[in-house]
């Protein structure tokens, strides 16, 4: 079973960042990072509703000061709900949903909680194309990170070869940018790194190619 779209996108107009097992909505929060409707039986310690990378930094000190283990998710597509664990901290990362796009260069920057239906009708505008997912509702973090098999593929590659560059927060709470000639060891990683990841996308820079409608 999924949940309808409309139901798991609602947390995105909560203005709240930190919920923990005191709140009355705290269950159903949980239960809205996932876009399956199953119950992975595990809860964690505090989400983190984060709205911008601040939120997210700051999130990672906290867990940082109280060694708590941090999961993450952006699009909540993950048929296994890994990112629900057992204890630590759980941050949402749906609301930074951003898109920017660079027609000239043929470049758009998407946050990790960017949703593949909504970068495709962006770059459409402008007649670019980039492999999205093929599914609407699956966000950009999660799907970059896993390699990305997605639209044309076959004929682009996978959509983590055309990430240029990553935005992270690494474990410590700096923010670092990661590129081919800044951090590239970082960049190589990010590309298909999946949920082992060992830090935080909070923003990609993307090339596309010829081809919107």
């Amino acid at each position: 079973m999924e949940r309808g779209r409309d139901e798991r996108m609602g947390r995105r107009g909560r203005h709240e960042v930190t919920i923990d097992r005191s709140r009355s909505d705290f269950e159903s929060l949980v239960s809205a990072t996932s876009f399956g409707a199953q119950d992975p039986g595990c809860r964690p310690e505090i989400l983190i509703l984060a709205k911008n990378i601040v939120d997210v930094r700051a999130a990672v000190r906290l867990a940082k000061a109280r060694n708590w283990r941090i999961a993450c998710c952006s699009g909540g597509h993950s048929w296994s709900q890994n990112h629900i664990r057992a204890g630590g901290m759980l941050i949402d990362l749906s609301r930074l949903n951003e898109i920017t796009v660079e027609p000239n260069d043929r470049t758009a920057t998407v946050g990790p909680g960017c949703l593949s239906g909504d970068l495709d009708a962006a770059l459409a505008r402008h007649a670019l194309f980039f492999p999205v997912a093929h599914a609407y509702t699956v966000g950009l973090g999660g799907f970059l990170l896993q390699g990305g098999f997605g639209w044309n593929s076959r004929m682009t590659g996978l959509a983590c070869e055309s990430v240029i560059a990553v935005d992270v927060v690494l474990a410590d709470g700096r923010l670092v940018h990661a590129s081919e000639t800044e951090n590239a060891d970082i960049l190589w990683a990010a590309r298909g790194a999946g949920p082992g990841f060992f830090g935080i996308v909070c923003r990609l820079p993307l090339r596309s190619d010829p081809g919107g409608a």
